[in-house]
């Protein structure tokens, strides 16, 4: 094999390799569903068992950007993750504008981009449309009605409405009178685990009597309830109802009826809402939240729900309703048995952070489930007995905690006397991750233990300790190592998809065993991985640079030593992550632009403009006395972009004379401009000596 051949081979097998470490989304094996924050208009998140991930409604106008984009980050899912489905439930901006600006700011999509169907147009519609055929999973295309999405390990996502027609009832008429009417509508199912989300879908308001709703949007949300109940055209619920329902239209009093509420039966209900509405909206309203959600009237039968919503609905008004929970962004968890938990991030703009008033978090039984009694099984794994290690060092505490329906939390204590006192590593923390890198105590026993306690979703716990007592010892190697980060290191500007080197010292007085990398896009504010810690020091790791954009990004370099001592140090400032430019610059001549009338010997003023995206790098100016068809090169290829060259005409008479401007960005790209007509150069006494001291126009 040719040694050219030797190295692109290998260059192909190392950029195979970093495309796929850098799918790092980790799901948590649980079904979650997550309310983001973004105000008035709605963005909901589902990840299924397997990590399939549904992103249903975006927001309005920069919440893609503002708050769903980092959300999601904040959770370690990356724009290299990528999204599996995005679904728009209806064409309306405050539900479709935040999934553009999402797939335009490089979260791929792999497998479909869903939406009702409706023929409503607008410029927003068009620009989801464009960005949705850029993605892998190709156009935008209707959802299908009764068609299911799998989510993993038996959990489903079944469209049960859409463009006005209901799963087994057919079209529901008048529901194309308004495009809220023709909002999907989706069933997640989850072993004994059901949830109902219908973007904006009406209930009419034949309840008007006895709720005070009024509207006039027709009831699909009905007729979808009763079609999915037990005994309905498309039987997909149990006769207990579901356990979470998102109130549809942000609490409008257009939605939410009695029937709707009295069939589903949810013991949580989830209003998207916040800043951001006209004066006259004030959602969530009364009639909704107080009397159907509440079941303050007569004609709702339900046991009230309990009602969380992202923040109070600003502007509000008379009919605002204050009275379902201010909790920020909400996250549902469930293993699908038994139970599942509410919690929330208390990120609250508008009104207070009302998580403790609502007992956040809470775990609540599935309807008509048996209580669970029975406590997680924990074992450690590592240190569980005879290991030395070196005060000062890092080393993994590992373990493996199951129980019958998830572990919900845990927590990581260590004793340094046979277990006497127990001191706290980790306090109760969300999640199992089953390792967790400790770097140990300044401490010199023979005699020491590493206990973990696991919590399910119903409080029951297990714990186990070290089967047998390890040591930690004064290290002999006290000397910590260097780690400067060379390169990025601040100013640079790196793109899409090219192949860059990181680049660092580092040295020990023995040795640096190990490092890793990881880079941050908001100035260190948070850290995603590029190469997990790794043995070696080659002080040069070639990056594929992700699509992402920012001008905020930095990179952190972890090194360690033999006694696990570890260094770091990131960029000294912030570089820049965007796409590739392949286009030349914009380039403008504005003298001479046709007419002028200039002599053979004068100085005269050539006055352009030339901008570029990534900067202009060169500029040259040529002239034609042959109407274009021949170029005399009048300044080369120089490093200024002045705007203004001052031109000793010595060229030959013409009346068909032309100027050009060529200009170069950074990466070659070449763009020009000719002047808008011909101008005429004369052999005239006048102008022999005459020579202009500042530009002027002509």
């Amino acid at each position: 094999m040719k040694k050219e051949t030797i190295v692109k081979s290998a260059v192909a097998m190392l950029i195979c390799l970093l495309l796929s470490g850098a799918q790092a989304f980790d799901p948590s094996g649980l079904l979650e569903i997550h309310y983001i924050n973004v105000g008035w208009g709605t963005s909901v998140l589902v990840i299924g068992p397997d990590g399939t991930r549904i992103l249903m409604d975006g927001g309005r106008d920069n919440m893609g950007n503002n708050q769903v984009r980092p959300y999601m980050q904040s959770i370690g899912l990356m724009p290299a993750d990528s999204l599996h489905y995005i679904l728009a439930s209806h064409m309306h901006s405050d539900h479709l504008a935040g999934l553009t600006e999402v797939m335009n700011s490089g979260y791929d999509v792999s497998q479909a981009v869903l939406h009702n169907g409706s023929d409503y147009q607008t410029t927003y519609v068009t620009a989801f449309l464009n960005a949705a055929a850029q993605t892998t999973a190709g156009p935008a295309r209707q959802v299908g009605l009764g068609e299911v999405i799998q989510l993993g390990d038996g959990a489903t996502a079944t469209c049960v409405c859409r463009d006005g027609y209901v799963v087994g009832r057919g079209y529901i008429s008048g529901s194309h009178d308004n495009e809220n009417d023709r909002s999907i509508g989706i069933l997640i199912k989850y072993g004994n685990f059901e949830y109902v989300f219908a973007g904006d879908l009406g209930g009419g308001d034949l309840d008007n009597n006895c709720t005070d709703r009024s509207t006039n949007q027709i009831d699909v949300e009905g007729p979808m309830a009763q079609a999915i109940m037990p005994g309905g055209q498309y039987p997909l619920l149990t006769t207990d109802g579901v356990e979470v329902v998102h109130v549809n239209h942000h609490g409008s009093e257009s939605s939410t009826n009695s029937t709707y509420m009295n069939l589903l039966t949810p013991a949580i209900a989830c209003i998207s809402t916040g800043a951001g509405q006209s004066p006259d909206y004030m959602f969530p309203r009364q009639d909704v939240v107080d009397n159907v959600l509440l079941s303050g009237v007569y004609c709702v039968t339900a046991e009230p729900a309990i009602v969380l919503q992202n923040e109070e609905g600003q502007p509000s008004g008379s009919e605002t309703s204050f009275s379902g929970f201010c909790v920020g962004d909400i996250k549902i968890t469930t293993s699908g048995e038994a139970n599942f938990t509410v919690s929330a991030n208390g990120q609250v703009t508008e009104g207070p952070d009302e998580r403790s008033v609502a007992g956040l978090p809470m775990t609540i039984p599935f309807d008509g489930a048996p209580p669970d009694i029975t406590p997680p099984i924990v074992t450690v794994i590592s240190p569980d007995g005879g290991e030395i290690w070196y005060a000062g060092s890092y080393h993994d505490i590992a373990w493996s905690a199951s129980d019958s329906i998830g572990v919900a939390s845990y927590s990581i204590e260590y004793s340094t006397n046979s277990g006497s006192n127990w001191l706290t590593l980790v306090s109760r923390t969300d999640g199992n991750p089953g390792i967790y890198s400790w770097n140990l105590p300044q401490a010199n026993s023979a005699n020491c233990l590493v206990k973990i306690t696991a919590w399910d979703g119903a409080n029951n716990f297990g714990n186990d300790v070290s089967n047998g007592a390890f040591s930690i010892i004064p290290s002999p190697d006290s000397t910590i190592p260097t780690i400067t980060v060379v390169s990025p290191n601040g100013g640079e500007v790196w793109f899409w998809g090219d192949v860059d080197t990181i680049r660092w010292v580092a040295t020990d007085d023995i040795e640096v065993t190990s490092y890793s990398i990881s880079y941050s896009t908001n100035g260190g504010g948070s850290w995603s991985s590029i190469q997990a810690r790794v043995d070696g020091n080659p002080q040069a790791y070639p990056w594929l640079v992700p699509n992402v954009s920012t001008a905020n990004c930095k990179i952190r370099v972890i090194v360690w030593d033999a006694a696990q001592h570890l260094a770091t140090d990131n960029s000294d400032a912030p570089f820049t992550l965007r796409a590739p430019d392949f286009e030349g610059p914009v380039v403008n001549i504005i003298v001479p632009d046709g007419g002028e009338l200039w002599g053979v010997g004068s100085s005269r003023y050539i006055l352009w403009e030339a901008s570029d995206v990534s900067g202009v790098d060169s500029v040259s100016l040529q002239y034609s006395g042959d109407n274009g068809q021949n170029w005399q090169t009048i300044m080369p290829f120089a490093h200024d972009n002045d705007g203004n060259f001052l031109w000793n005409i010595q060229a030959v008479p013409s009346r068909l004379a032309l100027v050009r401007i060529l200009a170069k960005d950074i990466f070659g790209n070449q763009s020009m401009a000719v002047s808008e007509a011909p101008f005429v150069i004369r052999i005239s006494p006048s102008y022999q000596k005459f020579v202009r001291a500042t530009p002027l126009a002509r």
